[in-house]
């Protein structure tokens, strides 16, 4: 209880917007107008709206959004995707006032790891619900399926787990966090697994553990480190059990090596891989060369990308976006602004490698890692977290800079 009353009004506003991420959106929304009334009174109180001017790169890409809405012609559509950037103009809002009283962002991202905890929780229920009380069937897929339908996103979720195991092992280890914290990591490390999202477990895999051994000797004894390692082997190793995302890993690298992958009773391939990304951003790729100035803006861009899987006969990925964020950007804005895009977030990565933060570099690359396969920001769940980390990556460029 000493602990929770310990925490500042500002990290908890922060924190419960990433306590709701992975709920609903309408519930999440209603948390973040919360959050930014709270903050509205503290620029006003303190006077802080001359720090806005920080978090300029927040503000741009609201007005590139709002550029392309303009360029559109379908004003419904492009009404929605308007809406969904609002976070970009609302939360420097956010951060503007703390440059006065500095916060600890590991305990604000700890809210992510209870939200994340929380919504695991609720869809197991869920999934016990519908197993035991409506007869439905556990195996294979439709195991995540059940899941899914009381869950975000699986490859957003998967993006919320590998950020949160990070912040709060460093959490633990450097910023005295509670240490309880750290029984849920195995958890949701093992969730990476479950969810099967090819690249959530590629990272968890290769750079996940280097990154714990380095925080974690920092704070304890080799013999503790080894133990944690061979609980996370096995749990790997577990993983691994899971016939779904073990053949949904190695269909994957059939395809890289050009190996068949078609079953020979349904003539068609299992899993929606690398063929069915390429087959969608060869489209993309038309449509950009087609408008590469100016894009087609955030209304009219879908109907585009439709017109081009028609013309290609791709038909089953009608309706759907690029499925990578570089490419939905030019699609959307053309090649000119996605330029810009990439140079400010580009200038923001290398000033936190500059300050030596690899908890901010290690968000960054999570987030741009997946924006190569998924159009991250076509949902509120990605445009919420992306929005956050960038402005809180300002708030930290510039906390030591301005004086209290």
């Amino acid at each position: 209880m000493h602990r929770i009353l310990r925490i500042k009004f500002d990290e908890f506003f922060l924190g419960i917007i990433l306590l709701t991420v992975p709920f609903s959106n309408d519930f999440n929304s209603k948390i973040i107008i919360i959050s930014v009334l709270f903050f509205l009174y503290k620029n006003v109180k303190n006077n802080s709206w001359q720090n806005l001017k920080f978090f300029w790169i927040s503000f741009m890409l609201f007005g590139v959004q709002f550029l392309s809405f303009l360029n559109s012609s379908n004003f419904y559509e492009a009404s929605k995707k308007m809406v969904l950037f609002i976070p970009f103009i609302a939360f420097p809002f956010l951060f503007s006032s703390l440059f006065e009283k500095k916060v600890n962002i590991y305990i604000i991202f700890s809210f992510l790891l209870y939200g994340s905890l929380l919504i695991i929780l609720y869809a197991w229920a869920g999934v016990l619900y519908e197993v035991f009380v409506l007869n439905q069937k556990f195996d294979y897929g439709r195991g995540l399926a059940l899941f899914l339908k009381y869950a975000p996103h699986h490859v957003y979720l998967s993006i919320f787990i590998l950020i949160t195991i990070y912040s709060n092992i460093k959490g633990v280890a450097k910023y005295n966090l509670r240490e309880a914290n750290l029984f849920v990591i195995p958890i949701l490390y093992f969730m990476i697994f479950f969810l099967g999202s090819r690249l959530g477990v590629l990272i968890a895999i290769l750079l996940l553990p280097y990154l714990l051994y380095r925080e974690l000797k920092k704070r304890y004894s080799k013999n503790i480190i080894k133990r944690v390692f061979v609980l996370f082997l096995m749990i790997t190793i577990l993983g691994f059990f899971n016939k779904f995302t073990r053949e949904k890993v190695l269909f994957t690298f059939y395809e890289i090596v050009d190996i068949s992958t078609v079953d020979k009773f349904t003539n068609k391939k299992p899993f929606d891989g690398v063929g069915f990304r390429a087959a969608i951003w060869k489209s993309s790729v038309q449509a950009i060369k087609e408008s590469p100035f100016f894009g087609y803006g955030i209304g009219d861009a879908q109907y585009v990308l439709n017109s081009k899987y028609s013309n290609n006969s791709t038909y089953d990925v009608i309706g759907m976006n690029s499925h990578n964020q570089y490419l939905q950007f030019m699609v959307y804005y053309g090649v000119i602004l996605f330029l810009i895009i990439m140079a400010s977030l580009f200038y923001i990565i290398k000033r936190i490698i500059k300050i030596k933060d690899l908890f901010l570099f290690y968000v960054w690359f999570v987030l741009l890692s997946f924006c190569f396969t998924e159009s991250i920001l076509n949902r509120q769940w990605g445009v919420v977290l992306f929005a956050f980390c960038l402005n809180i990556s300002i708030y930290k460029l510039y906390e030591n800079q301005i004086p209290n």
